[in-house]
């Protein structure tokens, strides 16, 4: 019986360590001609764990189910210098659009790209928000409760169900 059990808790114990977060973009070349077949590698800068992908026949790839965090971008293509892009940094449930053009070149140079993704959410309408214990810490909040903090957040909605100390919003 305490086998079953493990088997059938695993999956969803695994389906919890993956992100919702995602890195896209498109591979062209310095005519912005697509680049088909390129070798994508996403790798988280903290952890140093990678996701490894291909571009399609239209340049586009897409690395998907990633953790919060920084990312490098490595791209190679036959015939193309190697580019190396740092400092991606997606949020929760987060598409970033991360385009490439590749230089041609041997394939021992490699071009190192350092500029910062813009963090404005381009790929979809969802609207989300990170609460930080700074964030917690540093506002006047009742009971130093980290669910007053969503008042704050956009789009929220608050139903109070009466007053009192101990009393929170409902959302």
């Amino acid at each position: 019986m305490k086998t079953l059990l493990i088997m059938l808790a695993l999956p969803a114990c695994v389906l919890a360590q993956g992100g919702s977060s995602t890195i896209s973009g498109r591979i062209t070349d310095a005519s912005d001609a697509v680049i088909a077949g390129a070798a994508v590698r996403v790798v988280n800068e903290e952890s140093g764990t990678a996701v490894s992908t291909v571009s399609n026949d239209a340049g586009l790839y897409r690395a998907a189910t990633l953790l919060p965090g920084a990312y490098r971008i490595e791209i190679e293509a036959r015939g193309f210098q190697r580019a190396v892009r740092s400092g991606v940094v997606v949020q929760v449930s987060q598409t970033v659009q991360a385009d490439q053009k590749l230089t041609v070149g041997n394939v021992t140079e490699t071009i190192a790209v350092t500029s910062r993704t813009p963090a404005v959410e381009t790929q979809s309408s969802h609207v989300s928000q990170i609460v930080e214990r700074s964030m917690i810490e540093g506002m006047p909040l009742p009971n130093r409760s980290a669910a007053a903090m969503i008042v704050l957040s956009p789009g929220a909605t608050v139903i109070d169900p009466g007053s009192g100390g101990e009393n929170l919003p409902i959302f």
